[in-house]
């Protein structure tokens, strides 16, 4: 299963901040595309594994900052993604007026 080997490899080879492997660089080792990496990925942390992001890649977390350091940019892109529905929203509010 492809989420065995994305978890597989991420505990061997990239564990702890600063041994992050670029989503690109994880697709190309594993040979599956983005989508299915990023699916995966939700799926593992679904599960309460720890694997944790930042702006270099992905990594499994070895510190509990790690996974706190990950659910804060989540709660950011959360919040952003919230703002920009308000303003989808909005527009829509304004269409139908018409």
């Amino acid at each position: 299963m492809t989420e065995d080997r994305v978890l597989a490899f991420l505990k061997e080879y990239h564990v702890g901040f600063g041994n992050e492997i670029a989503s690109r660089e994880l697709e190309r080792s594993l040979h599956i595309k983005g989508q299915t990496l990023r699916e995966i990925v939700n799926s593992l942390r679904c599960n309460g594994y720890p694997i944790c992001s930042n702006q270099n890649g992905y990594f499994y977390a070895s510190a509990l900052m790690d996974v706190q350091k990950t659910i804060n940019q989540l709660s950011h892109r959360i919040q952003r993604m919230g703002k920009a529905r308000e303003g989808l929203q909005l527009w829509e509010r304004k269409y139908n007026r018409k």
